[in-house]
């Protein structure tokens, strides 16, 4: 589990912001397979406006994913990996606002 806060100020206002969040993050060895899950959540404010805008920045990220690596198809150290992400970003600004989903395949070192 983390927790944070940062603060960040410029010279301009418009860029001047404040964030914080909170992620958990669970793994579960079953059998020769590792699976992971991780969640998190994030708010964002700045200052003021920028000139191209109507409205000043505020947004909320929230972020999902879960990974498995699977040591039954290990050929020799290396052994796939599998990861799908969930990721959203509700914002006041219309470029920042996005829905993603993606899916990875890899390797990772078993040891």
């Amino acid at each position: 589990m983390q927790i944070y806060g940062f603060r960040e100020k410029a010279r301009d206002p418009g860029y001047s912001l404040a964030s914080g969040g909170t992620s958990a993050y669970l793994f579960r060895e079953m059998g020769r397979a590792t699976l992971v899950g991780n969640i998190s959540y994030s708010h964002l404010e700045t200052d003021t406006r920028l000139f191209l805008y109507p409205r000043r920045r505020i947004e909320d990220r929230y972020a999902a994913s879960l990974a498995a690596t699977l040591r039954t198809l290990r050929v020799g150290p290396l052994a796939p990996l599998v990861r799908v992400k969930w990721e959203r970003n509700r914002s006041s600004i219309e470029v920042y606002d996005y829905k993603r989903f993606s899916a990875e395949l890899g390797v990772s070192s078993a040891f």
